[in-house]
């Protein structure tokens, strides 16, 4: 397995450099939360078990840092989608608006 900066090299399947080993959650993330960790180790489970085809950049991954007042965010930033050469429609709700 190969490792940089960012953690276990992994591609869209979460398979490592090594074909037969997997990875999921903090070790390959640049998501730090338990809910994506969570969904990735799905993803890894049934590609690697159950012949699956999942990729976890199909994933959106909402956070919220819990400061005053709250930041939340899902999907990319547009400066995100700039560099992919992407377009990218933003909104901007008060969280004070949301249950």
């Amino acid at each position: 397995m190969e490792c940089d900066a960012q953690g276990v090299r992994v591609d869209d399947r979460l398979r490592t450099t090594n074909p037969n080993v997997y990875a999921a959650g903090d070790v390959c993330s640049p998501f730090k939360f338990t809910h994506s960790a969570d969904a990735m180790a799905r993803i890894a489970v049934q590609n690697a078990l159950l012949f699956g085809r999942k990729r976890a950049s199909r994933l959106l991954i909402p956070w919220t840092t819990y400061t005053d007042p709250e930041i939340a965010h899902v999907g990319i930033t547009a400066q995100e989608a700039g560099k992919r050469e992407r377009r990218a429609e933003t909104f901007t709700l008060p969280l004070s608006d949301v249950d």
